[in-house]
């Protein structure tokens, strides 16, 4: 269920650092994902491949808990989850997958770490992925979706 869809919209909300730089709780590099230490630089090319290996992980666990999500509930959950955490991330897909997107929005937006220089950033990821989760589904997706797991 991955597609050029979540991959352009997580590189779109992470941007990209040649070099590591510490974040939160941990050294990042690429496109937001774990650097081996704080020295590491890599290219756009490794930045990619490590993207898409760990999209593939987070989209298994979102279809593991949430298999009937549409593609813009797919999407934004897997762009939560990547940024969250799987345990970070949990209660949301549940909600979710129970059709309570409501409550799962509310908890997302929940997930922002106030006070650092990023708030503003983290504010409006979720506020662009809570959109892509309150999306109405139409009926080609519902089709999709519901003849094609």
């Amino acid at each position: 269920m991955i597609l050029e869809s979540a991959l352009a919209l997580i590189i779109q909300l992470e941007g990209f650092s040649h070099c590591a730089f510490h974040d939160v709780s941990q050294w990042t590099n690429g496109y937001g994902t774990k650097a081996t230490n704080k020295w590491e630089c890599i290219s756009e090319p490794e930045a990619k491949q490590r993207l898409i290996s760990r999209v593939k992980e987070d989209s298994t666990y979102v279809l593991s808990i949430h298999p009937k999500a549409s593609q813009s509930e797919h999407d934004a959950l897997v762009s939560y989850c990547y940024n969250s955490g799987k345990a970070g991330c949990r209660k949301a897909l549940e909600l979710a997958a129970k059709g309570n997107k409501r409550a799962a929005s509310w908890v997302m937006r929940q997930k922002i770490n106030k006070g650092l220089r990023s708030e503003q950033g983290l504010r409006n990821r979720r506020n662009i992925e809570v959109g892509l989760l309150m999306k109405p589904v139409t009926y080609s997706e519902w089709y999709f979706t519901a003849f094609n797991k």
